[in-house]
């Protein structure tokens, strides 16, 4: 199957979108796009800071309410909430720290037995 491409402008918009979690206080400990091949397209992985799972929608609410109180045009069909003790999280965590806002790309690699098919990191504090 082929790979959609993680064009320039959904690069932009996770950043403003990241950008308008920070202005509204959302504590985001890692960010980054993932390509999910079951899934057939690219999630922007939001790890909220203390979010150990489960009440994804009320997380989705908060990040809404930021999105809105900073007009961030962004779906939040596109949108993946996972704890920072995910595998994926811990696998990429173990390799990259970047703090801020960063552009990292990370793509065709196992870590710890969890295949990174292709994610374009802006934090991984986790």
């Amino acid at each position: 199957m082929d790979q959609d491409v993680l064009v320039s402008d959904r690069v932009a918009s996770g950043e403003v979108a990241l950008r308008s979690l920070d202005a509204n206080g959302y504590p985001v400990c890692a960010a980054f796009w993932n390509y999910y091949s079951e899934l057939g397209g690219w999630r922007l992985v939001v790890v909220p800071e203390g979010f150990a799972g489960g009440a994804v929608s009320d997380e989705l609410l908060k990040i809404r309410r930021a999105f809105k109180q900073q007009s961030t045009p962004f779906d939040l069909s596109d949108i993946k909430l996972l704890p920072a003790s995910d595998p994926l999280v811990r696998a990429l965590s173990k390799f990259i720290r970047a703090d801020g806002i960063n552009g990292i790309r990370f793509t065709g690699n196992w870590i710890d037995g969890v295949f990174i098919e292709d994610a374009f990191i802006y934090r991984m504090a986790a």
